[in-house]
């Protein structure tokens, strides 16, 4: 009746050779649990290695500014894209603090973040931009 929940020797590692894929422009990479009695799947430390899973064209310019920003300020940015952005913001441990898509070049800084340093990133149709942030009282 309860799940099943591994203990620390139970845990494997596995492999997966993926060079088959090398040449795919749009892969996506999932995991699903097919088992029965709708137990849960623990997955840890997954990685990913010899594929450039992001890159930045330099043929496109992006400026962030000002930053560091003040909480509860206009951050602004600069990119030769003119298209509507998902702008998702980031703490230091990876946690989504917000995800919105938006139509201008620019977002007001919520009030409530603590000072300190961020990421932020912008997905725009074919080209993702990663920046650090640093927000001050």
């Amino acid at each position: 009746q309860n799940y099943f929940t591994p203990s620390s020797s139970q845990w494997r590692t596995d492999s997966i050779d993926l060079a088959n894929y090398s040449n795919e422009s749009n892969l996506q990479i999932a995991f699903r649990n097919i088992g029965r009695y709708g137990n849960v799947v623990y997955l840890d430390n997954v990685n990913i290695d010899g594929f450039n899973t992001l890159i930045e064209s330099s043929k496109h310019n992006f400026y962030l500014y000002p930053n560091p920003v003040r909480k509860g300020k206009v951050l602004a940015w600069n990119s030769t894209i003119e298209e509507p952005v998902v702008c998702v913001l980031l703490d230091s441990k990876g946690k989504i603090i917000f995800n919105k898509q938006l139509n201008g070049n620019q977002i007001i800084i919520p009030e409530n973040l603590k000072a300190g340093n961020y990421f932020i990133q912008f997905q725009f149709k074919e080209i993702l931009f990663n920046r650090s942030l640093v927000i001050i009282e």
